[in-house]
């Protein structure tokens, strides 16, 4: 996972733009990346410290990943899904 969160990184610096997408656990301890799903689609699972309700989830999970890429996160799809397209951009 950490080559791969690496690899975005990377990929921001060169592009300005990335797009990925990730899977949500709201509910969880403490807000952190969980694990990296390899697939046609390759998907990161993130926990979050947040209900599911009101929004609360979303944006916290947007800002953890504003704070991690030092870049605007952006929800694309997937307001009310677990799976969600993001994008994150300088």
């Amino acid at each position: 996972m950490d080559q791969y969160l690496e690899t975005l990184r990377n990929k921001l610096k060169q592009e300005s733009l990335i797009y990925m997408r990730i899977k949500v656990i709201p509910g969880s301890a403490k807000t952190k990346f969980a694990e990296f799903m390899e697939g046609t689609e390759p998907t990161l699972k993130i926990r979050i410290a947040a209900p599911p309700e009101k929004n609360k989830a979303n944006k916290v999970c947007l800002k953890f990943l504003s704070t991690f890429f030092q870049a605007k996160a952006e929800l694309v799809s997937g307001h009310a899904s677990p799976l969600k397209l993001i994008r994150i951009s300088i």
